[in-house]
């Protein structure tokens, strides 16, 4: 398996921001909106040609209209960060610092955004800016780690303690390739959940 490099940190950036306890296609309509048509305007159809709005563009959108056209509670959150990132200077500049910087200093800087919790941070450090030391863990995740490592913890809330101790348990068995193995454990995840599915729809 190997981690992709995102052409566009910025991209992925604002596109997990839209992720943040959603579902997939509510994710991929949220995104399709934060695109412009040739025109300049945002987006309503699947006709035109797109292109992603800069920092600045989605900084200047409203809470209202974001809300008004499905974002919810990120509809606050999301004009937020990119404020903050355009009220640095190059906000491109910026994204490619947070590449370059380590791990640790980015995630403390993504956690120091409006809307940004200890996984959001993980999967933007792991998929945005290429620090494979990162391990994201939801609710699925930590399910499948209390089974193979912490049985004493199954069925257990997953505190900011536990994330803590599992993504640095992780990293130390794993090294500088952490999120690489993250990724594994994610895809055995899906696999299992279609094989229950599956049953369930032939039973």
């Amino acid at each position: 398996m190997r981690m992709m490099r995102p052409s566009c940190a910025h991209e992925t950036l604002f596109s997990f921001l839209c992720s943040a306890n959603n579902h997939i296609s509510r994710i991929t309509q949220m995104v399709w909106k934060l695109s412009t048509d040739p025109s300049g305007g945002v987006r309503d159809d699947h006709l035109a040609p797109v292109a992603f709005l800069s920092t600045e563009e989605i900084g200047q959108l409203s809470e209202q209209s974001l809300r008004s056209q499905g974002f919810g509670y990120r509809a606050k959150s999301i004009p937020e960060v990119a404020r903050q990132l355009a009220g640095r200077g190059d906000s491109k500049a910026v994204l490619e610092q947070l590449r370059d910087a380590r791990y640790a200093d980015a995630r403390a800087y993504l956690l120091s955004l409006p809307g940004v919790g200890p996984k959001l941070a993980d999967c933007i450090c792991l998929f945005a800016f290429d620090h494979q030391e990162s391990v994201p863990i939801d609710t699925h995740i930590w399910q499948q780690l209390t089974k193979i490592y912490y049985p004493e913890w199954v069925g257990t809330a997953l505190t900011k303690v536990k994330y803590d101790h599992a993504a640095e348990a992780f990293r130390d068995r794993f090294g500088a390739l952490a999120g690489v193995a993250h990724q594994f454990l994610f895809v055995e995840n899906m696999a299992i959940n279609n094989r229950i599915n599956n049953k369930k729809n032939t039973v």
